[in-house]
């Protein structure tokens, strides 16, 4: 299958599409057994609307997928901002905060967006999740 352009958002249809699929290439299998590499490899090849979060997680830490991960994120985090892997409420916020400028080439609509996803994160958490989710956004810039 060629590639997907990344110009253009996901629609609802591609949703059902793996990050292979999109991007038309194939990793084969992982050449070293960590976890992170074995789960990395792995979600490229579960179709987006399957990923858990801590997949969807992981792949924004990995910088996997951008801009397609970045797509179903977003989905997600309209629904709950505090959005969370296996690791703390908000986990997903804080690792998309993290990215490089050119991660967001193909979404800046979405970069203008986190703003605002923060906001409503910290507007809805309680006041412990609130202060440690305030320090992790902080460390991160």
């Amino acid at each position: 299958m060629p590639a997907r352009s990344p110009l253009m958002p996901l629609e609802n249809s591609e949703l059902d599409l793996t990050l292979e699929e999109l991007e038309g290439s194939a990793w084969g299998e992982p050449e070293y057994p960590s976890s992170v590499v074995v789960n990395s490899h792995a979600l490229r090849k579960q179709p987006l609307k399957s990923l858990a979060n801590e997949q969807l997680r992981l792949a924004i830490s990995q910088r996997i997928g951008i801009p397609f991960i970045l797509d179903v994120a977003f989905r997600r985090l309209e629904e709950n901002p505090l959005l969370c892997g296996d690791n703390f409420e908000g986990d997903v916020l804080v690792n998309l905060k993290r990215l490089p400028d050119e991660d967001w080439e193909y979404r800046p609509q979405l970069k203008a967006h986190l703003a605002t996803q923060i906001e409503r994160a910290l507007k809805i958490a309680d006041e412990h999740e609130r202060m440690f989710l305030e320090r992790r956004l902080k460390e991160v810039g």
